[in-house]
C-alpha cells in the first residue's frame, strides 16, 4: 500500500506582498491557536473509535465509507478523479491517507458520547499519531482555515504598515486589533444595518415540535381556531415546545420566505425540519439595531471581514495559484 509522502513544510503556502510564509509556519500558527492539537485530540479519538469498533465486529461498512468519501469530494467539487489526484498529490497524501481520515472520522462521529474517554483507555502510540496528523489536519479544512486566517492577518498588519497606521514590529494580533478599531466607526456600523434590512430581523417565538404534518395541522387549528395557547396545546398532546429566537439569515429559503411578513400573534407552519414539523408562534419581531449586541456583533464581524478580504485580495499569492 502506497505511503504518505513527506509534505514539503518549508514550502511557501503564500507571499504576503512578496514575502514568503511557509507550511511550517502555519503549522506553528496552528499550534500557537491550538488548532494543531485539537486536529490531534480528533486523531486520538478517531483512531481508538475505530480500533473499538473492529475489536467488536461493527466497523463502519464499505458502503457506509464510499458515501462518505463521496460526499467529502462532492463538497470540495473533486468529483473528476483527475481533480481528487491532483488535489492528493499537492498535499502529499494517497489515496490510503484520506480513507483513513474517512474511517476515523465516521468512527468518531458514532461515538461521539465516548470517543475522549476510549482515546484515554487506548493512547495510539506517537507513531501512529505522527503518520495520521497531517492527512487529518489536510482533509479536516483545518490546516487551510489557520492559512487564511495568517493570511489575512499579515496583510492587515501590511496595510497598516504601509500607511504608517501601526509599528512594522507589532504582531498579528495586535495588528488585526488596531484594524478592527479602525473599520468599525459608528458610520460604517449604520451602513451595514441599513444594508441588511430583512437579514437581521429577530423573531422570537415559542416553537411547537411534531412528528407527523398532520399532527401539526390539528394543532394548528387548535391555536388559531380554538385560542388555544401554545402552552396548553403542548400539556395536553405532549407535543416538545420551546420558545426560540433567531435571525432570518440563519434559516433555510422555505422558512425564509414563510417567515418575511410574519408579525407578533401569527402563526406559521407546520415548517419541515430536520426531524418533523414545527408550528411558530411569533412573540416578537424586532427590527435590526445597534443596540442588540447580537446584531451589533454580526455587523462588525461582516464588516471586518470584508475589509480583511479586501487587503488578503491586494497582497497575498497563494503558492497553489
Amino acid at each position: 500500500m502506497p505511503t504518505q509522502a513527506e509534505p514539503d513544510l518549508e514550502a511557501p503556502a503564500f507571499q504576503v506582498d512578496g514575502i514568503p510564509v511557509t507550511w511550517s509556519e502555519v503549522v506553528d500558527e496552528a499550534r500557537r491557536r491550538g488548532s494543531w492539537q485539537a486536529v490531534q485530540r480528533a486523531v486520538w479519538e478517531g483512531m481508538a473509535c475505530l480500533a473499538q469498533d473492529r475489536a467488536s465486529g461493527h466497523e463502519p461498512s464499505g458502503a457506509v465509507v464510499r458515501e462518505e468519501a463521496a460526499r467529502f469530494r462532492q463538497e470540495r467539487r473533486l468529483t473528476a478523479a483527475e481533480d481528487m489526484e491532483s488535489w492528493l498529490d499537492r498535499w502529499s497524501l494517497t489515496v490510503a491517507d484520506w480513507m483513513d481520515h474517512v474511517r476515523r472520522t465516521l468512527a468518531r462521529d458514532a461515538h461521539r458520547d465516548d470517543a475522549a474517554e476510549l482515546a484515554r483507555r487506548q493512547p495510539p502510540g506517537e507513531d501512529g499519531m505522527s503518520g495520521s496528523m497531517w492527512a487529518s489536519a489536510v482533509c479536516s479544512g483545518a490546516l487551510e482555515r489557520v492559512a487564511a486566517e495568517l493570511a489575512g492577518a499579515l496583510a492587515v498588519r501590511a496595510a497598516l504598515v504601509e500607511t504608517r497606521a501601526g509599528p512594522p514590529d507589532e504582531d498579528s494580533d495586535a495588528a488585526m486589533a488596531r484594524f478592527r478599531t479602525a473599520v468599525l466607526t459608528p458610520e460604517r456600523l449604520d451602513t451595514e444595518l441599513g444594508s441588511r434590512p430583512l437579514d437581521w430581523v429577530r423573531l422570537d417565538t415559542t416553537a411547537l415540535s411534531f412528528r407527523t404534518e398532520d399532527a401539526a395541522r390539528e394543532a394548528r387549528l387548535c391555536v388559531v381556531d380554538d385560542g388555544l395557547a401554545p402552552e396548553e396545546l403542548a400539556g395536553s398532546t405532549g407535543a416538545a415546545h420551546a420558545d426560540r429566537h433567531f435571525y432570518l439569515e440563519d434559516v433555510d429559503h422555505v422558512w425564509r420566505s414563510a417567515l418575511l411578513g410574519t408579525h407578533p400573534g401569527e402563526v406559521v407552519g407546520p415548517l419541515a425540519g430536520p426531524v418533523g414539523w414545527t408550528l411558530l408562534v411569533i412573540r416578537r419581531r424586532s427590527a435590526p439595531s445597534v443596540t442588540d449586541p447580537e446584531v451589533r456583533e454580526r455587523a462588525e464581524a461582516a464588516l471586518v471581514a470584508r475589509a480583511v478580504r479586501k487587503e488578503t485580495d491586494d497582497r497575498v499569492v497563494w503558492s497553489d495559484d
